[in-house]
């Protein structure tokens, strides 16, 4: 939370469109809700190390894949 908050007061103002949120990875259902949310997908998924601390690391990818942009790229 205290990363997400930092990020909006940055730059919130220079990227009005940005939604900037906490997303627990490991619920498909909440990567799901939020994804839909945004039309198409998302551009940009912001994790800096986590992905790999998951439980299960293919569900993980699985929901990240469900959520971001048709034809973009993850990376971890």
């Amino acid at each position: 939370p205290i990363f997400v908050a930092a990020a909006r007061s940055k730059f919130e103002l220079l990227y009005p469109f940005t939604r900037y949120c906490v997303l627990d990875i490991e619920d498909g259902s909440a990567c799901l809700e939020q994804a839909t949310k945004i039309e198409g997908g998302v551009d940009i998924i912001l994790a800096a190390n986590v992905i790999h601390a998951t439980r299960n690391i293919g569900q993980t990818i699985s929901h990240l894949s469900s959520m971001v942009r048709q034809g973009l790229l993850l990376l971890e």
